[in-house]
This record gives C-alpha cells, sequence and structure tokens, in this order.
C-alpha cells in the first residue's frame, strides 16, 4: 500500500480521537468542580475572618477582667494612701492650734514628739495599672468598644499622676525643709523615729524624748509646719474626684462585662438552634 495514503489515513484517526475526546468531557461535572473550588476558597475565608473575631472577642474579654481587678485594687490602694495623708493633716493642725494657745514645756514631750514624728510619715498612692498602662501603650483603645470607657481611663491617669506629683511635694518638704530645720535645732531625729506607733514592733525599745516642745515658741518651724499642712490638704482634695472617676469606671466595665455575657449566650443560643435544625 502506498506511503500516502497511509499517512493519510492516520491523521484521519487522529482526528477522530480528538473529536471523541471532546464529546468525552462533562461540562456539567466541570463547572460543579470549578463552583466546589471557589467555595471552598470562601469557606476558608470565613473560617479564617470568624477566628479572628474570636481572638479579638477573647483579648477584649480578658483586657476587661484585668482593668475590673486593677480597679478593685485602686480602691483598696486609695483608703491605704489616704489614711496616711489624713494622719499628715491632722498631726500638723494639731500642732499649728498648739503654737498658738499653748506655750512651751516639758510636760508636753511625749504629745510634741508623737505629733513631730507623725508629720513625717509620707506614702504615695500606687494603684495596680497595669491593665491601663498595657492599653495606652498599645494604642488599642477600640478594643474596649467603649468610647466612655476609653474617655475615663485617659482622665483617670491624669488624676493619678496629679496626685503623685502633690505627694513627690511632701516628700521633698521633708528633705529640704523638715530634716534640716530639726537637726539645725539640735532634734535627734532618731529619737523621733522611735515614737511612731508602730513603726518597729519588733524593738520594744523605751523611746527618748527630744526638746522639740521648744519649737511651739518658733515661727519658722511653724511655717515649715504649716506648709506641710498646705501641701497635704491639696493632697487630700484630689481623693473625692479620684474616688468618683473609680466608680465611674467600674459602672462602665461592669456593663462592658455584662454585655459580653449577654453576647456569648446569644450566641451559645444561635448555635443550639442550628444544631437543632439541622
Amino acid at each position: 500500500m502506498p506511503r500516502g495514503r497511509t499517512h493519510k489515513s492516520s491523521q484521519c484517526v487522529g482526528r477522530s480521537d480528538r473529536i471523541s475526546t471532546t464529546k468525552q468531557i462533562s461540562w456539567p461535572h466541570f463547572f460543579v468542580e470549578g463552583l466546589l473550588i471557589v467555595v471552598s476558597i470562601l469557606l476558608a475565608f470565613g473560617i479564617q475572618a470568624w477566628w479572628d473575631g474570636r481572638s479579638q472577642a477573647e483579648r477584649r474579654h480578658a483586657l476587661l477582667d484585668g482593668l475590673s481587678a486593677d480597679f478593685a485594687g485602686a480602691e483598696a490602694e486609695l483608703d491605704r494612701a489616704m489614711i496616711r495623708h489624713r494622719e499628715v493633716v491632722e498631726v500638723t493642725g494639731r500642732w499649728l492650734v498648739m503654737s498658738r494657745t499653748t506655750a512651751p514645756s516639758p510636760s508636753l514631750a511625749a504629745v510634741a514628739d508623737t505629733l513631730v514624728s507623725e508629720m513625717q510619715w509620707a506614702t504615695t498612692f500606687g494603684p495596680p495599672m497595669g491593665s491601663v498602662e498595657s492599653l495606652l501603650a498599645g494604642g488599642d483603645m477600640g478594643l474596649l468598644e467603649s468610647p466612655a470607657l476609653a474617655k475615663e481611663l485617659t482622665s483617670w491617669m491624669a488624676g493619678v499622676k496629679a496626685l503623685n506629683e502633690l505627694e513627690q511635694g511632701g516628700l521633698e518638704q521633708l528633705e529640704r525643709e523638715v530634716y534640716p530645720y530639726l537637726m539645725d535645732a539640735g532634734i535627734p531625729l532618731a529619737d523621733l523615729a522611735w515614737t511612731r506607733r508602730n513603726v518597729y514592733p519588733e524593738y520594744p525599745i523605751q523611746p527618748r524624748h527630744t526638746e522639740v516642745y521648744r519649737l511651739l515658741a518658733d515661727a519658722g518651724w511653724e511655717s515649715v509646719v504649716a506648709t506641710r499642712w498646705y501641701y497635704y490638704m491639696d493632697v487630700m482634695h484630689r481623693e473625692q474626684p479620684l474616688r468618683e472617676s473609680i466608680a465611674r469606671i467600674r459602672r462602665l466595665l461592669d456593663l462592658a462585662l455584662n454585655g459580653n455575657a449577654s453576647k456569648e449566650r446569644s450566641g451559645e443560643q444561635s448555635r443550639t438552634a442550628v444544631g437543632s435544625s439541622s
């Protein structure tokens, strides 16, 4: 048989195979497979979005819990600090009254020692600030989902800073005025330290009284004490605004946490309903 015809017959067979293969393609099946691929991609994105949302909700819940614990501690810490500040106001006030109404006398040694010793009390308000500082440092106030709470937290930080600055002024006055004046007057500071209430209960040493009562007639010392009284009156004036701030923040935190709990219950009910219907 001639080669040319054989070649032509082979070409016809090849074309026939391709036509047969084309006819065998199931276009509906091809379409369904493509649709499944698209759906699987969209589903993957949906799962990722759901996971990210859940992660953010968990972060928010942890943040709110941390803030609640911080502000419960802040209230207790404010109580402690203000008790000490109030004592300084009381003893400096008593000294100022005595300096105007009572003549110096050795019989006043114990009282005078106690007053001067306790007016040296100094402390600072140090509330737990970990959650607030972390939130402000991260700049993620939106995580709170509460502009009112974000505003209160910012105001709270400013209030604490203002109080600490006043307290620092009282501490610095001890070093700058109180101690130097007492030492120049020949008053042994160590003896005054032993008269403080419950400072060294493990060392029951009988205190030695000083002659600080002589300063009841000293106008310069009266000025030092008056300055201390003014410092701590300013400190006390910061107490009520801070207490009100704590109360507002705790109310907002309760609302936020209750809102979280409601969302969780709603989500659980939705999942239960979906499971029942299926």
